[in-house]
């Protein structure tokens, strides 16, 4: 039911005036770097570490999805 479900929450959203793999490679990587500072936890992914995140919800730009995949294959 929605009411077992675990919650959705919107930890960041980030604007930027730029677009280019890299930028998005650089943004990851601050982001992610500043959740492990906040949480003492390196960032995991459910369906790469078994727990961690499920998701990343992020425009349809091919840009984003290869800065984000540079960033978790470094």
């Amino acid at each position: 039911s929605l009411h077992d479900a675990l919650p959705i929450l919107t930890f960041i959203r980030v604007y930027v005036n730029q677009d280019s793999t890299s930028i998005y490679y650089r943004l990851f990587t601050k982001v992610f770097t500043i959740l492990e500072q906040l949480t003492q936890k390196p960032v995991q992914w459910k369906h790469l570490h078994g727990s961690g995140f499920g998701a990343l919800v992020m425009d349809m730009d091919s840009k984003q999805m290869s800065g984000m995949y540079v960033q978790i294959h470094s």
